[in-house]
């Protein structure tokens, strides 16, 4: 049988290194997502929860995996819009397989499909199973034709309403936690927008929120918050005195951490706050292998590869309680290990209490930390594949083979050069001395690479003194068949 396409994409393309993600209905359209849901019902035991972001992409997606789930007559319950950390939460807590219809962070227009096994684990060998699955469903469904006789208004009364899951889940991200701290939030519309004010105010914060309510477009905004983009949230904080500022992205699973002067807060200065207020002092920090060295000058130090699961088991492997990915994941032990935005927001207020200095004054006792990131996107997998081949050829033995890609160390700093788990992209991860060393150094790395200007602006980030500056890229024509994409 010959491969079938989705638009112009392969079937097997959507299926990501830990997910599923694709346009919609460009790469994934209402026909896959039925026979998607009928792959999983097909794989897997069940029951199923449901949880989705606030796009309509996400919405329809998730109407149509649901009747494919149905084909089989699986109990499915439909939580709504929830934040995907949620859904993991429920999953372990129901003992049922949690399915997050959302493409996290990516543009509008896209959506996605995050899975967690009963016991709230990221899928893993699961995706091989319902892969196989999925492509006989293509081939057709043997000795079914069509649906046996299923509900389709979803199973209900299973374990609960979902104002119960809602109030169970609120009660997992606050136990134990207490905050006086005055705090503004920005959920951009995405799936936090209900729980995150709510979790705040229950731990005894004052919130003031940018805006309220759902956005299937996110007001306008990214659903990748960044530091440097972050000028409301900057400005709100600034004007009403807050201690903190939290933005979230579109699925709730990662947060950016502003101080009480608007300023982003690097991630690993978060991972050190959190360390010191809820693990023991001698216990080790898991840290992915794109994260700043400074936490080797701080603490005790493991490194693993990017991505959730990853994390997870080098936490379990060193017996770590935290665990920090710079693209503002942040994993605590104690509390599940997963990444939750929310959870994070919550922590961080009550850590800061406990510290009885303003988060710009830790930030300072740290030290700065000057990183930068480049990504350069690619049509297809197999283009990235051949074009990171060429960067380590032409890099020869300077390229370090690690954990994860390849590392290059220079007198003033390092950078990691890797493929997306998520995208057929290259990613680009630099730490210099300084502001100044850092620039060359990324012109440099850019040079050898020769790929041309990355599809994102490279960007020097500062937690101390002067908050976030943006450096442009190298300007040269892009080799190959680099394109803006949404990571």
């Amino acid at each position: 049988m010959g491969v079938r396409r989705l638009g112009q994409t392969r079937w097997e393309d959507i299926f990501r290194g830990y997910d599923i993600r694709g346009l919609y209905p460009g790469e994934i359209d209402p026909v896959v997502a039925r026979r998607l849901g009928r792959a999983l019902g097909r794989a897997l035991p069940g029951p199923f929860l449901i949880g989705r972001d606030s796009r309509r992409e996400s919405e329809r997606f998730a109407h149509e995996l649901e009747k494919g789930l149905h084909f089989w007559n699986a109990r499915v319950d439909l939580l709504g819009v929830v934040p995907t950390p949620e859904v993991a939460f429920l999953a372990r807590r129901t003992r049922g397989f949690g399915l997050a219809v959302t493409p996290s962070h990516n543009a509008v227009g896209y959506v996605g499909l995050k899975g967690f096994t009963p016991s709230g684990r990221l899928f893993d060998r699961e995706w091989r199973t319902v892969r196989d699955a999925f492509r006989g469903a293509f081939g057709g469904a043997r000795g079914r034709t069509s649906p046996p006789g299923s509900d389709r208004s979803g199973f209900r009364g299973r374990w609960g309403s979902n104002e119960t899951f809602e109030d169970e889940y609120l009660t997992h991200v606050t136990q134990g936690l207490e905050s006086d701290r005055s705090v503004v939030l920005d959920t951009r519309g995405g799936a936090t927008s209900r729980a995150a004010p709510a979790a705040l105010r229950r731990m005894g914060a004052r919130v003031v929120e940018l805006r309220k309510g759902f956005s299937p477009r996110f007001f306008g905004e990214s659903p990748e918050p960044r530091p440097e983009t972050l000028t409301t949230l900057s400005d709100r904080v600034r004007a009403v005195g807050a201690d903190l500022g939290f933005a979230f992205d579109g699925d709730g699973d990662r947060c950016v951490v502003l101080d009480e002067r608007g300023r982003g807060v690097e991630p690993e200065v978060i991972a050190l706050l959190l360390h010191r207020t809820f693990a023991p002092p001698r216990s080790p920090i898991v840290a992915s292998i794109d994260a700043s060295r400074i936490l080797e000058r701080k603490n005790r130090t493991v490194r693993s590869r990017v991505g959730g699961r990853f994390v997870a088991r080098a936490m379990q492997r060193a017996g770590a309680e935290v665990a920090v990915e710079p693209s503002g994941h942040y994993y605590v032990r104690r509390f599940g290990a997963d990444s939750d935005g929310i959870l994070t927001a919550c922590l961080v207020s009550h850590a800061l209490g406990k510290q009885r200095v303003p988060l710009s004054t830790f930030s300072r006792r740290i030290g700065r930390i000057y990183r930068g990131t480049s990504t350069v996107d690619f049509s297809t997998v197999i283009e990235s594949r051949h074009a990171f081949q060429r960067i380590v050829r032409r890099l020869g033995t300077r390229a370090r083979p690690g954990l994860e890609g390849v590392t290059v160390d220079f007198p003033e700093g390092w950078c990691l050069i890797r493929r997306s788990n998520t995208q057929p992209s290259i990613r680009f991860a630099y730490e210099a001395t300084g502001a100044v060393p850092l620039r060359r150094l990324q012109r440099a790395v850019l040079r050898v690479a020769d790929l041309g200007s990355p599809a994102e602006v490279p960007r020097t980030d500062s937690n101390v003194g002067g908050g976030v500056r943006s450096h442009p890229a190298p300007t040269r024509s892009p080799r190959g068949r680099g394109r803006d994409r949404a990571r």
